[in-house]
């Protein structure tokens, strides 16, 4: 048998590629805030405009969620990449805490405890499971829910460091090799802007965001920086967060934050249009 006629052509019939090109993407609807018993997202809140949401609200405007099938690669690399990088990488090292499940019994360790702080019931991963004796576990990310701002978001872990003080933030963001070029001199500010998101909900001083640069290999491919808490930072999220809800309560719109129509975000925006006749 020779080796081209090993070969196939790999976009035809019986194509793994094929399947996969035509199965994983999303299209979806994407209903408006509910005024009363909604909540933001907390990985929203960078890209987030609050007039979007209030119009949307106000006009019962359904708008289109569709990821393709590219964007959705993206988006499994990156879960993926959040498992290794708990699970593989800093798990083992014993300076992620939060809660981790056996993955024998299912028995939990580091339970969340209403009312209380991380630091009070977050675990690093066990060595052995005094239950059914199994030595590996699974990260469990524990979710946040603001009452009073309706604000809710997975945070990707919590880290004890030798060197600093108390706990931080785990940010794990994976970059194409543009972005990578970028975020070695300093990290994205929406990526800035979601770690101090869940430094408002923990109360913690710090953060790292963790980027593995997908077009670099071996250690070069992480990049580490340190995010010191700022109040101002944290103030403008709850203002912004605040400003929806107001908004939909008074039936005002916030302001505009697209300088014209012409601009890239207004032209990607879907409500674009009754944004600019207001």
């Amino acid at each position: 048998m020779s080796f081209a006629s090993v070969l196939r052509d790999n976009t035809g019939h019986g194509s793994l590629l094929r399947v996969i090109q035509d199965t994983y993407v999303r299209d979806e609807k994407k209903s408006p805030l509910d005024p009363i018993a909604g909540y933001i997202r907390a990985s929203s809140i960078p890209s987030l405009c609050a007039r979007e949401e209030v119009l949307c609200t106000l006009r019962s405007i359904v708008r289109d969620d569709k990821v393709d099938v590219g964007l959705n690669l993206t988006f499994l690399h990156g879960t993926s990449l959040h498992w290794g990088v708990q699970n593989e990488l800093l798990g083992p090292a014993g300076i992620l805490y939060g809660t981790w499940r056996c993955d024998g019994c299912g028995k939990l360790y580091g339970e969340y405890i209403e009312g209380a702080r991380v630091e009070d019931w977050s675990s690093p991963r066990p060595k052995i499971c005094i239950h059914c004796e199994c030595r590996t576990f699974t990260y469990k990310e524990h979710k946040f829910v603001d009452h009073g701002l309706r604000l809710t978001g997975h945070s990707d872990g919590f880290l004890v460091i030798p060197g600093l003080p108390g706990m931080g933030i785990l940010e794990i963001k994976s970059i194409g090799e543009r972005g990578g070029r970028e975020i070695k001199q300093a990290p994205q500010i929406g990526h800035i802007v979601q770690a101090h998101v869940y430094m408002m909900f923990t109360g913690f001083k710090w953060a790292k965001i963790l980027y593995w640069q997908k077009a670099e290999t071996g250690l070069n491919s992480l990049v580490e920086h340190h995010i010191e808490r700022d109040e101002e930072t944290i103030n403008l999220v709850r203002d912004l967060v605040r400003s929806v809800w107001s908004g939909m309560e008074t039936k005002s719109l916030p302001s505009r934050i697209c300088a014209h129509n012409g601009c890239s975000r207004a032209k990607a925006c879907q409500v674009a249009a009754a944004c600019f006749s207001e």
